[in-house]
């Protein structure tokens, strides 16, 4: 609120807007796009759309919040969903729900930690975060693309999967 000089009204605004759009990404546009790529390529493209996001919240200029914040709904409700699927593909049956429940808990635990050490890093580092944010993500990106099959033609069959 400070860095941006918004009040309480323009926080709220933007937090609504934040909701909203992961509701539509992680609801309609996941659905659609789903069908023309692996989760293995919504994972480097969600991966490669938080990399920019992160780029444009070194921004004080709301327009280019904004922007970074439909990048940053986009990126992770393309990203997290996708590579929760890819997990879950890699367990047998009797392990499925186990290893998404632990993959759930670690998420949950690397966003509280993630807010508590980006929050330490911005006031030591300010905007330069956002930079190593894009870095780290740039890594996940690089991982990404080494899970190759991005067209849903090139999905293994469920007899050849692990």
């Amino acid at each position: 609120m400070d860095r941006l000089g918004w009040n309480s009204l323009q926080l709220g605004t933007f937090f609504t807007y934040l909701s909203l759009m992961m509701i539509v990404v992680q609801g309609p546009v996941l659905g659609c796009l789903s069908r023309f790529f692996t989760e293995a390529a919504l994972v480097a493209i969600g991966s490669l759309l938080l990399v920019l996001c992160f780029f444009g919240m070194a921004s004080t200029q709301p327009a280019q919040i904004y922007a970074a914040t439909t990048l940053y709904a986009l990126g992770n409700g393309l990203m997290w969903p996708s590579f929760l699927s890819l997990l879950s593909r890699h367990g047998s049956e009797e392990v499925k729900g186990s290893i998404q429940g632990y993959a759930n808990a670690v998420g949950s635990l690397a966003s509280i930690l993630g807010l508590m050490v980006g929050g330490f890093l911005f006031a030591r580092l300010g905007e330069a975060t956002f930079y190593l944010a894009s870095g780290v993500l740039s890594l996940v990106f690089i991982f990404a693309l080494s899970l190759g099959n991005f067209w849903p033609g090139m999905r293994p069959s469920a007899s050849t999967s692990h």
